[in-house]
């Protein structure tokens, strides 16, 4: 967690549209919330052309921590090359 707190001071020295951690919320039973996003990405769901909406429900370790993960399908961006 210690880790994740320097990244996020780091973080709060950029604009915030340069941001990747917004907040780290703790709870009164030791529980942590971190918010990340890129804020441009973000926005795009709220674009008409979006299709799809997804979330990755499974928590994914990532630096010890449980990561959710939500998805859209934007077909004016999507990569179709693999």
């Amino acid at each position: 967690m210690s880790s994740a707190l320097h990244l996020h001071v780091e973080d709060l020295k950029k604009p915030k549209e340069k941001r990747y951690i917004h907040k780290i919320v703790t709870t009164d039973d030791g529980g942590v919330l971190m918010f990340t996003f890129v804020p441009f990405l973000l926005g795009l769901i709220h674009e008409d052309e979006v299709m799809a909406f997804e979330y990755d429900m499974t928590f994914k370790q990532t630096l010890g921590l449980n990561e959710w993960e939500m998805v859209i399908y934007l077909p004016s961006i999507q990569c179709s090359e693999l």
